[in-house]
């Protein structure tokens, strides 16, 4: 949305103090509990099941920057480094998404509705993963649960990418014809 109105760079480190800010608000307002896990897990799920199932199909063009790698590589490792610096203060939140994208954005920013839609496939699957984790760690030991967990986010992650695939190909044969 922000990219609609500025440019890119901007809209990205704008979207990104957003986010780190309602992170920070977050933190204070829900407690570190069992039950907070399992009612946010819960909720992030629903929600990204309803972004999933409502989100339209959308064609844009093939787009990759002409960035040099000299340039990439240095901001890839400056967003590894502030997440590392910041990972103790955020205490989990804004530790994966967005801030390991960031740099995924500037590059995908003539396609950021092919971004926008993934993200829901990824943190379903991401809460299925996590919740898999959580409940079966003490019994198979973190290792084997880890195991377990990505059987799941996979087994959710082909089903959910195939729709998105057939989705975007009904949209390709519409415009065809």
């Amino acid at each position: 949305m922000l990219h609609q109105r500025l440019p890119i760079v901007p809209s990205i480190a704008l979207g990104l103090v957003v986010y780190i800010g309602v992170s920070r608000l977050v933190i204070h307002l829900l407690p570190i509990t069992p039950h907070s896990f399992w009612l946010s897990a819960l909720g992030v799920g629903a929600l990204a099941l309803v972004l999933f199932l409502f989100q339209p199909p959308r064609r844009e063009p093939n787009h990759r920057t002409p960035l040099p790698i000299y340039f990439k590589l240095p901001a890839v490792a400056a967003v590894v480094g502030l997440l590392i610096l910041i990972k103790g203060a955020l205490q989990g939140f804004a530790t994966l998404f967005p801030l390991v994208g960031v740099v995924g954005l500037y590059e995908a920013r003539k396609g950021l509705w092919s971004i926008c839609r993934q993200a829901p496939v990824f943190i379903l699957g991401m809460c299925a993963l996590l919740a898999t984790v959580y409940s079966t760690q003490e019994t198979l030991v973190l290792a084997p649960a880890l195991i377990v967990g990505w059987v799941v986010y996979l087994s959710l992650l082909w089903p959910m990418t195939r729709q998105l695939w057939k989705r975007e190909n009904l949209l390709g044969e519409a415009e065809s014809s």
